[in-house]
């Protein structure tokens, strides 16, 4: 019997990249990469707020709403407040419905539209969330987010879209959202 040993190193990178994003503190970021983290959240905020016009995503939302789930976290743009997941869903939605978000080419990757939106929903959710523990987080998940999607140069993302028919950002938001709520909560 044999044992594939091949997994390794991709374990052992994403052991790093986990451990480096959970130890993140704020007076770790360079104030260059702060100003740029408060900018991509009025960005995709933005984004969202035009994205919320949509019919597609007020459809989302009505379905949302239907299920009258804790009006924990808000709905950028729409007066509607629902579960953190929902939230984060129908905001990230926003972002991306109109391919205004921004993109990182060499990732393939839109991070505003698959972090701001968990990020923002996980905070007002959780309550107690400082802004500099939130553009921490951020960064940590931008930084997750973008390094899988350069190390998969798009292939991974390719992949699955031409496969199974699903969006490639659908892969990102868990693994961005799981980074973000574990760096929110982390801090207390």
């Amino acid at each position: 019997m044999s044992t594939d040993h091949s997994h390794k190193p991709a374990l052992a990178a994403t052991r790093v990249l986990a451990e480096w994003a959970a130890a993140l503190r704020y007076e770790d970021l360079p104030p260059e990469v702060v100003a740029k983290a408060r900018t991509c959240v009025l960005d995709t905020i933005g984004v969202c707020l035009f994205g919320s016009t949509l019919a597609s995503v007020q459809k989302l939302a009505a379905l949302v709403a239907e299920e009258k789930c804790a009006g924990e976290s808000a709905v950028f743009g729409l007066p509607l407040r629902t579960s953190a997941a929902n939230a984060a869903l129908i905001n990230a939605s926003s972002a991306h419905s109109f391919q205004l978000d921004e993109i990182h080419i060499e990732a393939t990757l839109h991070p505003g539209a698959t972090a701001v939106p968990v990020a923002l929903a996980v905070a007002e959710a959780t309550g107690g969330v400082s802004g500099r523990d939130l553009i921490t987080a951020l960064v940590a998940g931008y930084e997750v987010g973008l390094r899988i999607g350069i190390a998969a140069k798009g292939g991974m993302f390719a992949r699955v879209e031409i496969l199974v028919g699903v969006h490639r950002q659908v892969l990102q938001i868990p693994i961005d959202a799981v980074n973000r709520l574990e760096n929110v909560q982390y801090v207390y």
